[in-house]
């Protein structure tokens, strides 16, 4: 049996008092019945209105009305509009009248927006109990990797507080609008921006507009800020003809499309062949991406640099307006 609501639905579903007997006959109802059913009020007296009522709803219905021993009857059902031919979740109440009469008055009200409503809060808690587990993980290779580093307690400190507060700055942004996401160019100008690094002319951003969403944000965010302090240790931005060019776009294979990043540093010194911070960084380029975000990722050295490019599945995470006026910028 379905109990998610419906999707939200135009058709207005008004509230409708009425009257009944003993094990729940009708004896008289509002218009607003024969305006949502579309049953006359002839039909829906006695056990008429049960029609109404969605079939594998009807037997706890009845039961409701012949448990016995209350004053008060209360049962969630759905009931059926004419309108648009759906069945709608109503709340349908009722009190026994005072007196020896036998009558019992009641409403039934339409609840459809409140589970709406209440679905979504679930639907946003488990994505944040989610979220707190994927960031829990990525603190705990943080830490696994920084002290695998070794180093002095006070370089130990400097590495976890800068790693985290990348992380951190993408949580911000997430927080801010966790169904838009983080447009990735703002991403690389925060990170940038982390560094100090404004040197007209040698950062170029360039890509259509993009967004990117939960670990999918969380784990390229800390990409970003691994590569971006690894260029500064070599001194990357010192020289006058640094460059660092970031572009992306988007490409086309078979049903699928891939949101391509391009990241190249051109005029730096060259990448040593191992590194603590690019051992952390290629963990991520080779393992993290690929088996955790399903992304395709290759690593070109330069003589006076390096190319990295990292394929990512369009989806959920990965919001692509290709419609959108690309975005050029040099921080």
């Amino acid at each position: 049996m379905t109990t998610s609501p419906a999707p939200t639905s135009h058709v207005v579903l008004p509230p409708v008092a009425w009257a009944a007997a003993e094990g729940g006959a009708l004896l008289r109802v509002e218009a607003a019945w024969s305006t949502l059913t579309g049953q006359s009020a002839e039909e829906s007296r006695g056990f008429g209105w049960l029609e109404a009522v969605h079939p594998e709803d009807r037997r706890k219905t009845t039961e409701a009305w012949t448990s016995g021993g209350t004053n008060i009857v209360s049962v969630d059902h759905r009931i059926l509009s004419e309108a648009d031919g759906r069945y709608h979740h109503y709340r349908s109440c009722a009190v026994r009248k005072a007196g020896a009469t036998g009558e019992w008055s009641g409403a039934s009200i339409p609840v459809e927006d409140l589970l709406n409503r209440l679905e979504q809060q679930r639907g946003a808690l488990e994505a944040l109990r989610h979220r707190a587990r994927n960031t829990l993980g990525i603190i705990r290779s943080i830490i696994r990797r920084t002290i695998r580093a070794g180093g002095s307690a006070e370089d130990y400190a400097a590495e976890i507080d800068a790693r985290l507060g990348a992380l951190t700055r993408v949580h911000a942004a997430l927080i801010r609008d966790p169904l838009a996401g983080l447009d990735l160019a703002q991403m690389l100008a925060d990170e940038l921006s982390a560094w100090t690094l404004k040197e007209e002319g040698q950062v170029t951003i360039q890509g259509c507009p993009v967004r990117l969403r939960g670990k999918m944000a969380e784990s390229l965010g800390l990409m970003i800020h691994e590569l971006l302090a690894d260029m500064v240790k070599r001194g990357g931005f010192s020289a006058p003809r640094s460059h660092l060019r970031v572009a992306w776009n988007v490409a086309e294979a078979g049903e699928s499309a891939r949101l391509v990043i391009n990241w190249e540093e051109t005029a730096s010194s060259p990448v040593p062949a191992a590194s603590e911070r690019m051992d952390f960084a290629r963990e991520m380029l080779e393992r993290t991406l690929p088996y955790e975000l399903g992304a395709k990722t290759g690593r070109q050295a330069l003589p006076d640099g390096q190319r990295i490019v990292i394929e990512l599945p369009q989806g959920a995470d990965v919001i692509v307006d290709q419609a959108g006026q690309p975005q050029s910028r040099q921080p």
